[in-house]
């Protein structure tokens, strides 16, 4: 091999060694981004973790489902959050037998018979006599005028005509149209203690029916 071409070689050597190092120093570059950059690019191809609000559990939204029924078997409650009004079943019932809608058939009241019938007031009844006493008596531990459930207060006329904060709970001469009564009738009301008797539903009725008025 001549002079010349032993310094070729070299230099070929060299400069293959050369690239060599450039290309070992290139692959450890990239594998340091790898280790570096991998556990973001990970991330944003994964689907995002659910939030959970720290103050919410799950026996607080049990609570509030259950407050939700109560106050659906009750008097029905207006939702801020959707502008959306809760009505009771009962009250829908209503709603949809007075728009001509197929419902199931009304309750009825059975006649007081017996000793009952004695109970009745004879003639018209009077509300400050024979209605108010079974309002205070039966109804007035949730709705009396110490903080009223529902902002229904049923210890005089007037706070009983006001109605709750849902609106009218009497209408006269409106039986199947007045909410307190379909209540009592159904044994919703009062929710604390034995149902009223039907004598004492039978006044109510009775009451309603020939006006409401103030006697």
């Amino acid at each position: 091999m001549s002079v010349h071409d032993r310094r070729t070689q070299k230099r070929f050597g060299g400069w293959t060694g050369l690239a060599a190092v450039l290309v070992a120093g290139l692959l450890v570059v990239f594998a340091a981004a790898v280790l570096l950059a991998g556990p973001q690019l990970l991330a944003r191809t994964l689907p995002p973790t659910p939030v959970v609000a720290e103050n919410v559990s799950a026996q607080a939204v049990a609570a509030q489902k259950a407050t939700e029924r109560g106050q659906l078997d009750s008097y029905g409650w207006v939702d801020k959050e959707t502008g959306l009004a809760h009505i009771p079943v009962a009250e829908a019932i209503q709603q949809m037998a007075e728009a001509g809608l197929p419902v199931g058939a009304p309750k009825t009241i059975a006649a007081p018979t017996g000793a009952e019938t004695a109970a009745l007031p004879v003639g018209e009844v009077s509300f400050s006599s024979d209605v108010l006493p079974i309002f205070v008596e039966r109804c007035s531990e949730c709705h009396g005028d110490d903080d009223p459930e529902e902002g229904l207060e049923v210890t005089s006329y007037r706070t009983l005509m006001l109605g709750s904060i849902y609106g009218s709970v009497i209408k006269p001469g409106d039986v199947a149209g007045s909410y307190l009564f379909d209540q009592v009738n159904s044994g919703k009301m009062p929710k604390k203690g034995d149902r009223l008797t039907p004598t004492q539903i039978e006044i109510i009725r009775r009451w309603i029916e020939a006006g409401a008025q103030d006697n």
